[in-house]
């Protein structure tokens, strides 16, 4: 984004964000909204607990995204130039971190970081479409009948630069993917993945190695 394109931005947030239909509720305990230049329209955000932070830097546009966080310590990120248009958002638990790359495209996708002290990264310049579902964990505990421990634990997710992830995918707990990938369509993945692989399926399988994309449309004339 060039500087004059900025600046229309800037201006066009001003005036646009006074008509929003945001609706916005944080219980004031050390939690913070921070956003720069963005444009937002149908956010649902509640923040709950305490020293919880969330931050959406300079030139994003987001519509009808919602965003809970429930816990302590926890700390949402949403990269310049992004653009969501619709996903929902979760943070249930203390001491994790979500964050949302630069430059970013999501069109419909759940992210679910639950668990103490966990990740949900997504890098930069990826590109997701509707439908999708990540997880760090279980929404409930499941326990072991004889330790009457948790079994199962949540995990970390990981997730590189320039990732393209077909509509209705689901990412799982545990998931390291590398940069340049692609998931197709309804690929269930769990587990790592190196540089630019093409995955399908459930269970995932690498279909393509050494590939890249791009998000430049290309048409063939007849």
């Amino acid at each position: 984004m060039n500087k004059f394109k900025k600046l229309i931005f800037s201006y066009y947030c001003l005036l646009h964000n006074f008509f929003n239909g945001n609706y916005i509720k944080i219980v004031n305990d050390n939690n913070e909204f921070i956003r720069k230049n963005v444009i937002l329209k149908g956010l649902n955000l509640t923040i709950l607990g305490k020293n919880n932070k969330i931050f959406i830097d300079q030139y994003c546009l987001i519509k009808n995204l919602n965003i809970k966080i429930n816990g302590k310590n926890n700390f949402l990120y949403i990269g310049k130039e992004a653009v969501i248009i619709s996903g929902d958002f979760k943070i249930l638990g203390n001491d994790t971190t979500m964050k949302i790359g630069d430059k970013t495209s999501i069109r419909g996708a759940s992210f679910n970081a639950i668990g103490e002290g966990k990740k949900l990264l997504l890098g930069s310049d990826c590109m997701l479409g509707d439908g999708i579902k990540i997880w760090t964990g279980d929404a409930h505990p499941i326990i072991d009948l004889k330790t009457k421990k948790q079994i199962a634990k949540p995990e970390d997710i990981i997730i590189g630069n320039h990732v393209w992830v077909g509509s209705d995918c689901l990412i799982l707990k545990g998931a390291r993917i590398g940069d340049n990938c692609i998931l197709g369509t309804k690929t269930i993945f769990k587990g790592k993945l190196k540089n630019n692989c093409l995955v399908v399926g459930n269970p995932a399988r690498i279909l393509k190695n050494n590939i890249e994309w791009q998000r430049k449309r290309m048409y063939k004339d007849n």
